[in-house]
């Protein structure tokens, strides 16, 4: 029994770490423009791994740098990650959070012309109950969270949605525990070569857009941290070595947990308290889980 449910115990885990990662986020956009955080977060974690591959002599991590899949992975999840950051500062973080989570009712479509596999009805309706739930979280009783949001805006964050949806289809295509190929590949090395590419398209990109004036706080250094080794290196592969085991589909289900971290931490640690609808939002969204 246990063993059945270790995935889904496995991708809790990452979405916590996710949850709790954007906390600290805010802190950091204090200091940094959001390119230059998530520049800087996935820079550390490669640094980190290529230390880590190179103390231990893994040198196929260095050879997979040339794999096709890993650099498709790693360009998808870069612009994924540089669409939801300018979508989100051009919408409402409600609207925002209710359109990036979205790739849950995508992946199943984009696994059908990927995968030849139709899409489950019971996968679809469960998608569409999910949003039903982050729509009510992210409502809260009033119109506003959904407005003052620019069309641009919106068609980014449909294109964050579409590139993180690709990610799982692709990532669930070759990460498949069945494949051959994949399981004479060391998890690290994967790891180490997809996050090396989905910093280098960043990095120039940084470097395009740097002030003369940029720097970078001390205050902000372990923050920068926490982001590269917990959400970056343990919360991804937590979250390759769930989808290997339960595809795509399944796994892009229960990254929606990160939705409702926030609102649990806040609320233990905290104590503060929400209206009906972040509650009854979550509550949909969590019957949503348990059922699939």
């Amino acid at each position: 029994m246990q063993s059945q449910y270790k995935p889904q115990i496995v991708l809790a885990n990452a979405a916590m770490i996710w949850g709790i990662s954007a906390i600290f986020l805010e802190v950091i956009l204090d200091y940094l423009t959001p390119l230059h955080t998530i520049t800087m977060r996935f820079g550390i974690a490669v640094l980190i791994l290529s230390i880590f591959l190179l103390l231990f002599k893994k040198q196929e991590g260095f050879s997979l740098l040339s794999s096709k899949t890993c650099i498709l992975l790693g360009w998808l999840d870069a612009f994924g990650q540089l669409a939801a950051t300018i979508g989100q500062d051009m919408t409402t973080a409600g609207l925002a959070t209710l359109i990036s989570s979205s790739f849950v009712f995508i992946v199943p479509f984009l696994a059908w012309k990927v995968e030849g596999s139709r899409p489950q009805s019971k996968m679809v309706l469960l998608a569409s109950i999910a949003l039903m739930g982050i729509f009510l979280i992210s409502f809260n009783g009033n119109w506003a969270n959904f407005s003052s949001s620019s069309i641009l805006g919106i068609l980014i964050l449909i294109c964050d949605a579409l590139f993180f949806g690709m990610y799982a289809v692709v990532a669930g295509k070759f990460l498949n525990f069945s494949n051959i190929e994949f399981r004479k590949i060391d998890p690290m090395g994967f790891l180490y070569a997809t996050l090396f590419h989905t910093f280098l398209p960043l990095f120039i990109l940084s470097i395009i857009t740097v002030r003369s004036s940029f720097s970078v706080s001390f205050k902000i250094i372990p923050l920068l941290l926490f982001l590269a080794i917990f959400p970056t290196l343990i919360a991804f592969s937590l979250y390759n070595w769930a989808i290997a085991r339960i595809g795509a589909v399944r796994t892009s289900f229960y990254t929606l947990l990160q939705v409702i971290i926030p609102f649990m931490f806040e609320f233990v640690l905290l104590q503060q308290f929400y209206s009906g609808w972040v509650y009854g939002g979550i509550f949909v969204l969590l019957i949503s889980l348990l059922i699939i």
